[in-house]
């Protein structure tokens, strides 16, 4: 399996080349549905940068708190949260965002945060603020993408409606 990056480049690279009028429908759709796929696991590796990054923002400004109480007072969803979001990702997804994250930001040290000095938990929050923000980069560049396709299958739904039988 190739590297989540690697993917997604060769996917947006893909799409890139393509002369979206002149594409077959099939491919378009194709396309739609790696990028679907592409888009579910990077954002599922953004979620789980995220609650790494809430951790130890939260862990910095309750010192000398232990990582397990920041954690703990986080178990009950709140009365206040908006919404609830469930991922269902299939298990290779997950493994490659997993493994984009740990060359993005390094190693998941969230289990020894409560151990770092000052300095090295400032450092590992910077690496994951960057990695926030290439993460959300990618998130846009697939989202463009996936709209110009989407909007190419709407363009030729309404040029040729189905009807029903």
């Amino acid at each position: 399996m190739a590297d989540l990056r690697v993917q997604i480049n060769q996917w947006l690279e893909e799409v890139d080349e393509l002369n979206l009028d002149k594409t077959p429908i099939e491919s378009l759709r194709s396309l739609r549905d790696v990028g679907r796929r592409l888009e579910n696991s990077v954002s599922y590796a953004r979620r789980v940068l995220q609650t790494r990054l809430d951790i130890a923002t939260e862990l910095d400004a309750t010192r000398p708190t232990s990582i397990v109480s920041v954690v703990a007072s986080h178990a009950a969803p709140s009365p206040l949260a908006e919404r609830h979001v469930e991922v269902e990702i299939p298990e290779d997804d997950m493994v490659s965002a997993e493994t984009y994250l740990r060359l993005l930001v390094g190693g998941d040290r969230t289990h020894s945060l409560d151990l770092l000095d000052e300095s090295q938990l400032a450092g590992y929050q910077a690496r994951l603020q960057e990695g926030e923000r290439t993460i959300s980069g990618l998130r846009r560049q697939l989202h463009q993408r996936l709209d110009a396709l989407g909007g190419e299958l709407v363009r030729r739904y309404q040029q040729h409606p189905v009807t029903d039988v």
